[in-house]
């Protein structure tokens, strides 16, 4: 008898820990509401799968599929929950999908920022047209688009991204660009931390661009990006000053080729507003007119996103940026001041070998993310726009050195406050006030994330 009880309860033991194991397997990813976007495309963004045995990080593993799945730019509404139905534990994920064709209507600056446009009041500097752009194209997360600008900088383009080849290869897509710029006005070199332009009778300066590139997403956080890009710049006046700063012997037209390799390591709970999370960005670029010319870049950058009580974040952002031996050409690759600004500083660009600087931001989420229910508008891709307020404080740092033509050096530093406005469709629209090192106060608008 003593055996037999032993023997049941070893029994009875083993079929608890088989029921326990069924109860915890994910028998199958139910997906609703996508009317465009194929299910592996969404399947592709979550950190869970069929057959996984459900763990005690599975709400933050919900959580992160949430998060990449907004992150696409492919949804204004996403909702993944662990549920029962018919006795399955299954993963029920509900989408709302975006409106896909946009005929945009362009009406922008051709400086490098909002707050430079307005501080220099130079109303010629518009850009008009239309781009018409069909995202989710085959409801794969691709993008096909064809630009008509005029105005300032005219284009004629068409692009075509591919973020992953076929079902069967979702690790490695595709990216191809081609496009034809002119100008009547053509920025040539910096002087006194501006840029320095030159106008023409005509359109006296075209460009002919062609971009093709690799991107490979190993994992959810890890992009490589591998993008060759060649340039024919043409300019109709031999005026030295203007041609041989881009063309070198040169004096009317010239040949370029540079290659862009771009690492990304993001756990960035939304990339065009983050408020969790890290990223880290190293890209390394190398460029030659195939003749005596060439020069090589390297940029990095981290941002740190830490959540506190109160609705408050810390940010924090480290970055730099050099150019090894020569510099290219003004008006080829961006310069220093660019690709980004300082804070308190958004005018300046600077022709100078490196540079590294810091972001420091302290943000209150005092307007909490509310949606709202439009009962007019029939469609669900516009009915539902959301609203999120944060009020910003700030400090920006920056060491500029090496600056042309004097090789001076230069310390930057800012602080300031701001309000930031974010709604759907990765709206964000900053309104700042900034006090420099140099005592010049500045009201800034600013479209996009500070990081």
């Amino acid at each position: 008898m003593y055996y037999k009880a032993i023997f049941r309860v070893i029994t009875l033991f083993f079929l608890f820990l088989s029921f326990s194991n069924q109860a915890q397997i994910i028998e199958d990813i139910v997906i609703e509401n996508n009317e465009v976007t194929k299910d592996w495309v969404i399947v592709r963004e979550l950190l869970v799968s069929k057959g996984d045995t459900v763990s005690s990080n599975l709400l933050y593993r919900l959580k992160r599929s949430e998060e990449n799945l907004y992150n696409t730019s492919l949804f204004n509404e996403v909702r993944i929950v662990d549920t029962i139905i018919n006795s399955q534990n299954v993963i029920y994920v509900y989408v709302a999908e975006r409106w896909y064709f946009w005929p945009y209507p362009i009406l922008e600056y051709a400086d490098r920022n909002l707050a430079t446009f307005i501080h220099s009041e130079e109303w010629k500097r518009i850009n008009y047209g239309v781009m018409i752009m069909k995202h989710n194209f085959r409801g794969r997360k691709e993008d096909l688009g064809f630009k008509c600008r005029l105005g300032f900088r005219q284009q004629f383009g068409l692009n075509y991204y591919i973020p992953m080849i076929s079902k069967n290869n979702q690790k490695l897509g595709l990216y191809f660009d081609a496009s034809l710029f002119r100008q009547k006005s053509f920025f040539y070199d910096i002087d006194s931390l501006r840029y320095k332009f030159h106008d023409f009778d005509k359109y006296g300066y075209r460009e002919s661009r062609f971009i093709s590139g690799l991107i490979y997403r190993p994992e959810h956080n890890i992009t490589h990006t591998l993008l060759g890009t060649f340039n024919r710049f043409d300019i109709n006046d031999t005026i030295p000053h203007v041609s041989t700063p881009l063309f070198g012997n040169k004096t009317k037209s010239n040949n370029w080729f540079y290659v862009d390799y771009n690492f990304t390591y993001s756990t960035l709970n939304y990339i065009y507003y983050p408020t969790t999370g890290q990223q880290l960005q190293i890209s390394v670029a190398a460029g030659t007119d195939f003749d005596v010319n060439s020069w090589k870049n390297l940029l990095a950058n981290y941002q740190i996103h830490i959540p506190f009580d109160y609705n408050l974040t810390y940010s924090s952002s480290y970055f730099g940026e050099s150019f090894f031996d020569k510099l290219p050409p003004i008006g080829l690759r961006k310069n220093i001041g660019d690709n980004y600004y300082f804070r308190g500083y958004e005018d300046n660009v600077w022709k100078a070998q490196s540079v590294i600087g810091s972001r420091q931001q302290l943000s209150w989420n005092f307007f909490k993310k509310r949606n709202y229910q439009i009962q007019y508008i029939a469609s669900n891709k516009f009915n539902k726009p959301f609203l999120s307020v944060y009020a910003t404080m700030f400090s920006d740092f920056g060491y500029v050195y090496k600056i042309k033509p004097d090789n001076n050096n230069m310390i930057l530093w800012s602080l300031g406050s701001g309000i930031d406005f974010v709604s759907y469709y990765d709206v964000v629209v900053r309104f700042e006030f900034a006090l420099n090192m140099d005592k010049n106060y500045s009201f800034n608008i600013h479209l996009g994330t500070t990081f």
